[in-house]
């Protein structure tokens, strides 16, 4: 299920965005991934989401993919995103 564009965009923010297209960071913490316990934090570019190139990211549901909500969507780096 696809997240609303609001929650994309609230949780966007908080990745540090501020608001679109101003840039972002991959907030994963996955501990199986090159980065542990603190945040990827690899610059994302609003206009490379789905896409696999510098910048790329997707919305991401971290725990229920039926709650689409800002709190349940994660900004992740392509890497990050395939990794998950």
């Amino acid at each position: 299920m696809a997240f609303p564009e609001s929650v994309v965009t609230a949780a966007w923010s908080r990745a540090g965005g501020a608001s679109p297209p101003n840039p972002a960071m991959c907030e994963c913490k996955q501990t199986t991934h090159d980065h542990s316990f603190v945040r990827c934090r690899k610059p994302l570019e609003w206009a490379n989401r789905g896409k696999e190139c510098s910048g790329a990211w997707e919305a991401h549901h971290l725990k229920s993919p039926k709650e689409d909500s800002a709190l349940n969507c994660g900004i992740y780096c392509w890497k990050c995103h395939k990794s998950k």
